[in-house]
């Protein structure tokens, strides 16, 4: 007679249930990885689209106020390798007499957020360093002055520019702002470089230019 075989116990042994567990926390671990890693690029992707459409609207802006302007209105009326981070002009308003009628000075410029100052320091505590805001001010000079933000996150230079009195990006301007303006006898070229904190703390830049020809020439 052959020997009876030993029977299989059932259900599994305490070795295999531990294999079992460990492949299951694996799996389980790399899908919570996947998951953590879409919403983290989900989450740049939000904050890098709400970037560049605000750069964007932001140069529209600008085109919108600086097209009906004239350059013997504009100040300072600085050209390539120099730039301004602000500049001061006039609009067309109508005509009266056969004569063109101005609007009184606006001034469109980088000012620094309330708290931060020029030292290389987040001073009020945004996550970004000497940034500062897009300014509009109308009635420049008058007593009914009045300014609005249009945009924050403005960075102290150009994207790729640092402060050595060379051109580190290779745009033509030396040391320019963040928010900067290059005159030349038809137009204005407004460059304009903005940054922002993912919910992650991914820092995001958007850059843009746009140039913007004089309706009065």
């Amino acid at each position: 007679m052959q020997p009876a075989r030993p029977r299989r116990t059932a259900g599994v042994t305490l070795l295999e249930l531990v294999i079992v567990l460990a492949m299951l926390g694996i799996v389980m671990g790399s899908v919570v990885t996947v998951i953590r890693g879409s919403t983290r690029a989900c989450r740049v992707g939000s904050t890098s689209a709400h970037l560049e459409a605000l750069v964007v609207r932001v140069l529209d802006r600008i085109e919108d106020r600086l097209r009906a302007s004239a350059r013997a209105t504009i100040t300072p009326a600085l050209s390539a390798p120099f730039s301004s981070n602000r500049i001061d002009f006039q609009r067309t308003v109508g005509y009266a007499g056969g004569a063109v009628t101005w609007s009184p000075t606006e001034r469109i410029g980088f000012q620094y957020r309330p708290g931060e100052i020029d030292n290389g320091k987040d001073d009020d505590g945004d996550g970004l360093i000497d940034d500062g805001r897009v300014v509009w001010t109308q009635n420049v000079g008058l007593a009914n002055q009045t300014s609005t933000d249009w945009a924050d996150g403005v960075s102290e230079y150009l994207q790729g520019e640092i402060q050595n009195n060379l051109d580190d990006n290779r745009n033509g301007l030396v040391d320019e702002c963040g928010l900067c303006f290059a005159v030349d006898a038809t137009s204005v070229v407004v460059r304009l470089t903005l940054q922002d904190l993912s919910s992650d703390g991914v820092l995001l830049t958007k850059t843009a230019e746009k140039r913007i020809f004089f309706r009065n020439r």
